[in-house]
């Protein structure tokens, strides 16, 4: 006998489950018994990602920024192969890719952020934040 596969879609208990609205913490479920333990753990980028929101950091990261000219373009130096290039301008797990050492990029944005300045970058179709001291400005000479 065949029998038809089975997707879970199908069972009557998966079909009136609601959908996720939030995602929460263990402190904000039972406070004063659990803790979290990594405040660098990106709840709000995880929320968003899951939720199809906005990522908060990146929309902060954008509002208390400026733009930049748009012919200002910056050379990748690093002691290393590559930059990191993250998804806002924070060393926590946000790591889009690594911007090869050499590598020049052109410059969005620029903000001061926890004591840093910071670019935002576009490199291999997306755009990110890299530490600005980790980068050399290009300049473009006339032809006389």
């Amino acid at each position: 006998m065949t029998r038809e596969p089975i997707t879970i879609t199908d069972h009557a208990v998966i079909r009136y489950v609601p959908p996720l609205t939030d995602i929460t913490t263990h402190w904000y479920i039972s406070p004063g018994r659990k803790t979290d333990t990594n405040p660098l753990f990106p709840q709000e980028a995880v929320r968003a990602r899951v939720l199809g929101r906005e990522d908060v950091a990146a929309v902060e990261a954008d509002t208390g920024s400026d733009l930049v000219a748009s012919f200002e373009q910056v050379a990748i130096n690093v002691p290393s192969s590559s930059l990191n290039m993250r998804r806002w301008p924070s060393f926590n797990p946000n790591i889009i890719t690594g911007i090869p050492h050499g590598a020049i990029v052109p410059v969005l944005r620029q903000g001061h952020f926890a004591g840093r300045d910071w670019l935002k970058v576009f490199y291999a179709g997306q755009e990110g934040w890299v530490v600005a001291s980790h980068t050399d400005p290009v300049t473009f000479s006339t032809a006389a």
